[in-house]
């Protein structure tokens, strides 16, 4: 037996998300700009960690919501370990494009 094939809309959910997504990036390129043009005392490497955790949370959970696993439990028992994953991988990239930028200008 052959499923039909179904295509993911980018629905309001996906609206959400992105524009979310959108806003966090603003404020980390807002704090990396201030950091590196303007007062550097005004923002602190730490400073970067609202930011990414705004990703890591707005990320996991729309791909938690959109991973179509037969086990519900699971994506509620993992979700955790994905946002720290998540977390971790976008502070050292936001903190490595700060420095990049640093020490390019």
């Amino acid at each position: 037996m052959v499923l039909p094939h179904t295509t993911h809309r980018f629905g309001t959910f996906g609206f959400v998300a992105s524009v979310l997504a959108a806003v966090w990036l603003l404020d980390a390129g807002h704090m990396i700009f201030i950091d590196v043009f303007g007062d550097a005392a005004r923002y602190s490497n730490r400073s970067l960690a609202r930011p990414a955790m705004g990703l890591a949370v707005v990320l996991v959970t729309y791909c938690a919501a959109r991973f179509r696993s037969q086990r519900p439990w699971l994506r509620i028992a993992a979700w955790p370990f994905a946002v720290l994953v998540s977390y971790l991988a976008f502070g050292a990239a936001l903190l490595g494009i700060s420095l990049l930028i640093r020490a390019i200008s």
